[in-house]
């Protein structure tokens, strides 16, 4: 998966704004964009229960946070902390051991707030990653179908 590529296209098309954005300063942009992720991350989750019957919408859903994850990452320079090789891929497409959708939910949303609210990249790194293994282990989602929906929404 070509996520340098991806990153691209998010810093390219940027993410749109969830809340107002009263005085646009490097914090009150990294908010927004926390926010955008909170949200697409919040839509996704209700299309796992149906996940057969609504693929591609999940697919396109995946998508829209993956390109928040990847903005949020542009705007604070973070994205090459994001970047993933083969075999760490193969690995998150390895066996989910996390029965409770929930918790991986909340488990994210841990991981974004203690990034945003104590200035360190290493949480949302971990965030990254869960969301990467639910993606491709849990959801069974295909990489490459991932990367050619995500071009073919924001490209």
């Amino acid at each position: 998966m070509d996520i340098a590529r991806m990153a691209r296209l998010a810093y390219q098309k940027g993410v749109q704004s969830i809340l107002p954005v009263k005085h646009p300063s490097e914090n009150e942009r990294w908010a927004s964009g926390m926010v955008a992720l909170n949200v697409a991350l919040a839509d996704l989750m209700p299309l796992v229960r149906r996940q057969e019957e609504l693929a591609d919408q999940l697919v396109a859903a995946y998508c829209k946070a993956l390109r928040a994850f990847l903005a949020v990452a542009n705007d604070k320079q973070w994205t090459s902390f994001l970047f993933i090789d083969e075999q760490q891929l193969a690995a998150f497409q390895g066996k989910w051991t996390n029965d409770s959708d929930n918790a991986v939910y909340l488990i994210m949303q841990q991981q974004l707030n203690k990034s945003y609210f104590e200035h360190r990249h290493q949480p949302f790194v971990r965030a990254w990653h869960v969301f990467l293994k639910f993606g491709f282990s849990r959801l069974r989602l295909d990489p490459v179908t991932v990367e050619m929906k995500y071009v073919t929404m924001f490209g």
